[in-house]
């Protein structure tokens, strides 16, 4: 049994590794250094190895690369599992159409329809806040 958790683990960490190679390869700009950090943290190499890829990533030409304060994975793939049991309540309890539209910090749209919301609140568990467009 623990030789098929030990494969599965070398296979993730190779996944990860490759991963990384990847975006070691591109250019580095703000985006690649935000998908390095998260995928480093994804792949548990801890927030100190993140932060000195950030770190690297800003002398190579990252023209914004930071470290974030947070106090768990969130707006991350790691919280997948939430999203699906948000999109379970959200279907068990179906919302009403809004009087009043509501910016969506995922998509940065104003939405207002009861299927569309409910969309972006399942989304946003895992994705990207988009602050600036809004």
């Amino acid at each position: 049994m623990a030789g098929g958790f030990f494969e599965r683990l070398k296979a993730g960490l190779s996944r990860t590794a490759e991963a990384v190679a990847n975006l070691l390869a591109r250019p580095m700009d703000d985006q690649a250094a935000e998908e390095l950090r998260e995928r480093l943290i994804l792949g548990d190499f801890g927030p100190a190895t993140a932060d000195e890829a950030v770190a690297a990533a800003k002398a190579a030409g990252a023209k914004r690369a930071m470290r974030l304060n947070v106090s768990g994975p969130f707006h991350t793939p790691v919280m997948r599992g939430a999203g699906e049991k948000v999109a379970e309540f959200l279907q068990a309890n179906p919302l009403n159409d809004l009087e009043v539209g509501c910016m969506m910090n995922h998509s940065a749209k104003v939405e207002r329809e009861a299927q569309a919301v409910a969309a972006e609140l399942v989304a946003q568990v895992t994705g990207r806040v988009r602050w600036r467009e809004g």
